[in-house]
């Protein structure tokens, strides 16, 4: 038995320690999660919660990590360009505010959700939209036209048969970036997108859209995806042991992230480990 652990051990090491842990992330700053500088034709990523978060975690995995920034691609299929690269297995981890979908939770393996979100339906503010159950409705427009990118259009597909709306009451075209998703709605071509609360690009137009915000949801929380399932163990508790030291709580206060915290209900429901040493008032006290 002795001999096993000790093989598991050596194993480990053998894994974790010979090259640095290659994390990728998009090649376009989002808000204060990423930022990417330029540099020439280079583009690293530089600082933001994702960036302080991930390099905190690979110091206490005592990992030596190192950034590659690529397109999102995030129309590809079946998963965008980012989490290819995870997949085939040219970089190790991916992190860029990608929440858990049915497909990327199928093909890769994910981590806890490290931020709890709210999803928002984002659209020109009309008179004539009404809601079911957090669903838009237009009276005078049927089907509801969406532009969505990422893993965003099987979002809208479950929000309306949650309230039990088939296709016939939607249209969904997928495009490149959010800045396409503003550009589609403010020429008209659709009438709305779904999306997190916290996207950076759509609440920068708030004077332009109308932001209809439903309840948070665990479903939106973003993750961190490898191809490893013994990686992603060691992230996960990393994860764990930033927070009971209280360096996530300091993330999240520099950045100004303190609403959408982590807590231990999150982990509860989506991890085996519970965070049982996790005050979540951490990350609202002065």
């Amino acid at each position: 038995m002795f001999l096993i652990s000790l093989m598991t051990l050596v194993f480990a090491n053998l894994v974790f320690a010979d090259e640095p842990l290659t994390i990728v992330t998009a090649d376009e700053s989002f808000g204060v999660y990423m930022t990417i500088s330029e540099e020439g034709d280079m583009k690293t990523p530089s600082a933001g919660f994702e960036y302080d978060f991930m390099n905190v975690l690979c110091q206490e995995m005592q990992m030596e990590c190192q950034w590659k920034a690529i397109p999102g691609n995030w129309s590809e299929t079946p998963l965008p360009g980012i989490l290819s690269e995870v997949q085939t297995k040219k970089a190790d981890l991916a992190i860029a505010f990608m929440r858990g979908t049915d497909t990327r939770l199928e093909l890769l393996k994910a981590s806890a959700p490290y931020l709890q979100t709210k999803t928002a339906v984002f659209g020109l503010a009309s008179k004539d939209m009404v809601f079911l159950d957090d669903v838009p409705l237009f009276p005078t427009l049927t089907p509801v036209s969406f532009a969505t990118v990422g893993g965003y259009k099987d979002s809208v597909e479950k929000l309306y048969a949650t309230s039990g709306l088939d296709s016939s009451y939607f249209t969904i075209t997928e495009v490149e970036s959010d800045d396409q998703v503003v550009e589609s709605i403010l020429s008209g071509s659709v009438a709305a997108t779904y999306s997190t609360a916290e996207n950076a690009i759509l609440n920068d137009k708030l004077d332009i859209l109308n932001l209809i915000q439903p309840s948070a949801s665990l479903e939106w929380g973003p993750r961190i995806y490898s191809h490893d399932d013994q990686l992603m163990d060691e992230i996960n508790k990393a994860f764990q042991a930033v927070v009971s030291s209280g360096v996530y709580c300091q993330l999240l206060k520099k950045h100004g992230l303190e609403t959408a915290a982590a807590l231990e209900q999150s982990w509860s429901q989506t991890s085996t480990m519970v965070m049982k040493d996790f005050d979540p008032s951490c990350v609202v006290a002065d």
